[in-house]
């Protein structure tokens, strides 16, 4: 059984489902409240480029980078679990 996001992933190209999500994302927020939820979103997602930046900077190594950016991932897994 495919959920929502397996559907958009499999149904449109890479280029467009960054977009696909934050529109699909904000239409679940009311409409007074969009415009600070696309700032909230856009926020979260420089912080991650920042942290990945960060991480290139001290880890020269990509496999050393590829942990160092999964690595926050395991206490999400755990959170879910």
């Amino acid at each position: 059984m495919l959920n929502g996001n397996e559907i958009i992933k499999h149904a449109t190209p890479v280029k467009y489902r960054s977009p696909m999500r934050f529109v699909l994302g904000l239409e679940m927020v009311g409409p007074s409240k969009r415009v600070w939820a696309g700032i909230v979103i856009h926020v979260f997602f420089a912080i991650g480029l920042l942290y990945l930046v960060g991480a290139g900077f001290l880890l020269r190594d990509w496999q050393y980078i590829s942990l160092a950016i999964a690595g926050p991932c395991v206490f999400y897994l755990l959170y879910w679990l």
